[in-house]
């Protein structure tokens, strides 16, 4: 005669706890960076600056150039027509980068002319900084951008 053998439920629950809690922790380490992506970024602690010197800079007209004012991204542009302008490079929609275009077209169709374009949710911006289309809820913030007559760029806050 054989006898059989049933498992023992406590080892069944064991079993069914462990790989639930396998697969959770697996879910956990796999969807939490891409939520954390996804989502709006830290708030930073704002260093109260209200100008930045930045020197003597060369710039042909339709470029533009990086740099950071306080805590945040900005950037300072020479636009087609030679003037120089600084804006914060932080999309008012949910904080992702902007970059300056000279020409929309290319990245943002049925849009001409230069301007601000934000990858993350396809906002786009006019080279005033309104926002002209996608998400973002109000325009870039605009700094005031004063030449000295050595050069040097000085960008304060409006």
């Amino acid at each position: 005669m054989s006898q059989e053998t049933t498992p023992q439920p406590a080892r069944r629950k064991f079993v069914t706890y462990s790989l639930r809690t396998l697969a959770a922790i697996w879910a956990a380490a796999i969807f939490y960076p891409i939520l954390r992506y996804l989502g709006p970024h830290q708030k930073e602690v704002v260093k109260d600056v209200s100008e930045i010197n930045l020197g003597v800079k060369t710039l042909e007209p339709g470029s533009s150039e990086s740099f950071v004012f306080g805590t945040k991204p900005a950037l300072l542009v020479k636009n087609l027509n030679g003037e120089l302008k600084s804006f914060t490079a932080v999309c008012t929609h949910l904080g992702c980068n902007v970059v300056y275009q000279k020409d929309l077209a290319t990245v943002a169709p049925g849009h001409s002319g230069e301007g601000f374009f934000c990858n993350c949710h396809l906002g786009v911006y006019d080279a005033t900084g309104k926002n002209i289309a996608g998400p973002p809820p109000k325009p870039i913030q605009e700094f005031k951008v004063t030449v000295a007559d050595n050069g040097e760029i000085t960008v304060t806050k409006a």
